[in-house]
């Protein structure tokens, strides 16, 4: 969550500059009713976990997944990176 009149994201009990949004190999789909980016993350470039919004289950370091962004932030973000969320493959598959 990005604090208000700061272009820094919430990590926990810190706040830290977000990366940049890598357009390298990326799709666009058509999910939940918007438009996203979506890029892989394979294997060797999964250094951090992350717990996926589909299934609350954890993305451990290691295995493969997807991290996709809206193509256009929403109400309320000041840049789409805000809006990034890490999937597991087979549940950003199964969403409509």
């Amino acid at each position: 969550m990005a604090r208000r009149g700061n272009k820094h994201l919430r990590i926990g009990k810190r706040y830290e500059q977000p990366r940049p949004l890598s357009g390298a190999h990326a799709t666009s789909a058509h999910k939940l009713g918007e438009r996203w980016v979506v890029r892989t993350v394979p294997g060797a470039s999964a250094t951090k976990p992350y717990t996926c919004p589909a299934c609350g289950r954890p993305i451990g370091v290691g295995v493969a997944h997807v991290v996709a962004w809206p193509e256009t932030p929403a109400w309320g973000l000041e840049r789409a990176v805000e809006g990034r969320r890490h999937w597991h493959t087979g549940c950003w598959n199964r969403l409509t």
